[in-house]
């Protein structure tokens, strides 16, 4: 391991860990310092941790190996949790398994929550501050890290060719700042207009951040449906909607004006319909059914799909009473998620584009056997190597769910909680839970909580860095024997 830019890198982490704790001191001296201590304590151990990697990794190599990404995607998001979890364990609310979970959930932008509902304000501040940052930390690793390890299964084909993706870490930093804007600036274009929609105090930002990052989760504040009030919905749609796209492509669009481009891209007009057709067809069912009027219908229907599409997990009404139908279709979008390059969760809509595709050119092909076909993707045609990549990613996708959904079911869950369970862990949509009337994780043993933490991490590295890592390590102990 090069432990000189290991420590650079997690040091720069961790100043901005320990820079985001002053929002939530603020809020306790508002609040007259209650609660104070155990943020005060986990900023002098952030602190005193960022100065030690700071200083001890100011000479350090420029470029990053391939083995080196793997190592930092794996202490990246280890080093997230473990710090993020301090404020809930120094309050002496939470034990050390369910606030790590509590953590592990809220960086991973999942939104399951074992917080009780008449937590303290400033822990529900905590944890919209450390799921906004746990997207910021996907986006970055995202278009940085990741394509040293595994091209991102992908990643390239939703750019154009002139994309520059480097193993230096000067061009890391310049995409890592294209993309932070993007992403701060639709936090603060949402937060805006939840403050408009009626939202008073530090809910605006608190709302933004947790629509932003698509944590999402139970809505505990009552912001959706509770008093009549369509604004706040609105707000989160259209958030929900922005943010299921390519935020460093929105960068390039802005950059040279070329708006239509960007809504011509094969990618968000896949996107777009399956929005528009899944709504659409959940309207009419709806409406049917008898359960609302057609608006009603309308407005419940596209705010579920785009809330599941984006996997954010919010929701303004009792789902689990929805026809089985809608619920099937809301989980199935679950696992789609937006597109690359957004803060989603899923398999992400470009690689299903690559699998569509792949699976009608083997259908053509069986019927004409010497026919040659290339699978393209708006003008781009897709290289062999990429769609071996895409389809590798997703048998070892289906694979970890199934052993998720296995595990969960040997501990005694019954097969709709233990798919359910799983589904919330692996596409980073708590919600999914809500749609068998369960709620949480709460009940369930240590155990099976840190099994889900384990998945949830899984989840977010993209798996294959972490069996890359594992082939890593198991390589060097086989030579040692």
């Amino acid at each position: 391991m090069n432990q000189p830019l290991m420590m650079y890198l997690l040091g720069r982490a961790s100043v901005v860990m320990t820079a985001s704790l002053l929002l939530p001191l603020a809020r306790c001296a508002y609040d007259g310092w209650v609660g104070a201590g155990a943020f005060f304590v986990s900023f002098l151990l952030m602190g005193g941790a960022s100065a030690v990697l700071v200083i001890e990794g100011r000479v350090h190599k420029r470029q990053l190996s391939v083995k080196d990404a793997a190592q930092f995607i794996f202490l990246f998001w280890t080093w997230l949790a473990f710090f993020g979890m301090l404020p809930f364990l120094c309050s002496g609310q939470m034990e050390l398994v369910p606030a790590l979970f509590e953590s592990v959930s809220a960086v991973t932008t999942t939104g399951v929550s074992l917080l009780p509902a008449d937590a303290p304000y400033v822990m529900w501040l905590w944890r919209g501050v450390l799921s906004w940052l746990g997207g910021a930390a996907f986006l970055v690793t995202f278009v940085t890290v990741l394509p040293q390890v595994s091209g991102c299964f992908g990643m390239t084909l939703a750019f154009r060719r002139s994309m520059f993706f480097s193993s230096m870490l000067k061009p890391m930093d310049h995409l890592s700042v294209q993309i932070l804007g993007v992403y701060a600036g639709i936090t603060i274009f949402s937060g805006i207009l939840y403050a408009l929609s009626g939202l008073e105090g530090l809910d605006p930002l608190l709302a933004a951040m947790l629509t932003t990052s698509t944590a999402g989760g139970k809505d505990v504040f009552n912001w959706f449906g509770a008093d009549g009030n369509p604004w706040p919905e609105c707000t989160a749609a259209l958030t929900m909607l922005l943010v299921c796209g390519n935020l460093l492509r929105y960068w390039r669009t802005f950059q040279r004006r070329e708006f239509g481009d960007y809504y011509g891209n094969a990618e968000m007009k896949f996107f777009l319909s399956m929005v528009v057709i899944f709504g659409s067809f959940m309207t009419m069912h709806l409406w049917h059914s008898g359960l609302y009027d057609f608006s009603t219908s309308m407005q419940q229907a596209f705010f579920h799909v785009l809330s599941f599409a984006s996997t954010t997990g919010f929701s303004s009404s009792i789902i689990s009473q929805w026809p089985d139908s809608e619920r099937f279709f809301l989980f199935l979008l679950a696992f789609v998620g937006g597109c690359m390059g957004s803060p989603t969760g899923g398999l992400k809509v470009m690689r299903l584009i690559v699998l569509f595709k792949l699976v009608a050119i083997e259908v053509r092909r069986t019927l004409h056997p010497h026919m040659i076909a290339n699978v393209v993707v708006g003008q781009e045609s897709v290289p062999a190597k990429i769609m071996g990549r895409i389809l590798s990613f997703f048998f070892l996708y289906m694979a970890a769910f199934f052993l998720f959904v296995l595990v969960l079911s040997l501990s005694g869950s019954s097969l709709s909680e233990a798919v359910g369970l799983a589904a919330s862990g692996f596409t980073s949509l708590g919600s999914s839970m809500g749609l068998i009337g369960k709620e949480s994780f709460l009940v369930m043993p240590d155990a099976i909580k840190i099994f889900a933490c384990l998945f949830m991490l899984l989840a977010r590295m993209e798996i294959f860095a972490f069996l890359l890592l594992v082939q890593i390590y198991f390589g060097e102990v086989r030579k040692k024997w």
